[in-house]
């Protein structure tokens, strides 16, 4: 853990230069390559932070530009020679849930009740779209974002930019969102461990056993078959 850039991480993605990055609770970043973990001590590009709050999302643009989002407000761009904290003209990135690359130099924002087109070289959004509340969300299609409510699940339409599918659902207790998974559904980290969630209906993760009483937030596979969790 020695590197960590808090205590509290809130998710794990791994980039295309096998780079593991931990989204931290301290809004700086850092990631463990090598054996050893990275952060703004060793490495002056990542010398940048989100104003207040942690990192809640992170994407790979290109193989030289990382884009992390902030929970509270803003977008961080870290690339190979300059790293900057960004927005939109209209400062209105506030409660960041989630972001996906779409075109270029664009991303979709998803936000507490919105869904948002950003231009990264112009700052500027180019579409909106209102929705219910979202507290959790991740791509899980070509074309689709699923996101979570306080009661509901729901399928957006990147191509059509509307929700194509909306639908109650009961959620396990303090369940975080985390990804979709081949031919299982998706793979919910609740306060009694990791669990399938497919058409309403849960099943125990096989690693259950191992995380017994812990409350899971992230879970990933790395290009090595190794097993990662939060």
């Amino acid at each position: 853990s020695d590197g960590l850039t808090s205590p509290f991480v809130y998710q794990l993605k791994q980039d295309s230069h096998g780079r593991i990055w931990a989204l931290s609770g301290s809004g700086k970043p850092c990631f463990f390559l090598d054996g050893a973990w990275h952060n703004a001590s060793d490495l002056p590009e990542l010398n940048v932070q989100c104003n207040k709050g942690y990192i809640s999302a992170l994407v790979e643009m290109h193989p030289k530009e990382i884009m992390l989002s902030c929970n509270d407000r803003g977008l961080i761009r870290i690339g190979a020679s300059k790293s900057q904290n960004i927005n939109d003209k209209e400062d209105s990135f506030n409660r960041v849930v989630y972001i996906v690359p779409y075109k270029r130099n664009r991303l979709l924002a998803i936000l507490q009740s919105q869904i948002v087109c950003f231009n990264t070289e112009t700052q500027d959004t180019e579409w909106r779209y209102t929705t219910p509340y979202i507290h959790r969300a991740n791509k899980v299609g070509a074309d689709q974002i699923m996101a979570f409510g306080r009661d509901s699940a729901m399928i957006f339409s990147i191509s059509e930019r509307k929700l194509v599918e909306e639908y109650k659902v009961k959620l396990a207790s303090g369940t975080i969102f985390i990804g979709p998974q081949t031919n299982k559904g998706i793979i919910l980290g609740t306060r009694e461990g990791l669990y399938y969630f497919n058409q309403g209906k849960y099943t125990p993760h096989p690693l259950n056993r191992q995380l017994k009483d812990l409350a899971v937030s992230w879970y990933i596979e790395d290009e090595d078959n190794g097993i990662w969790v939060t």
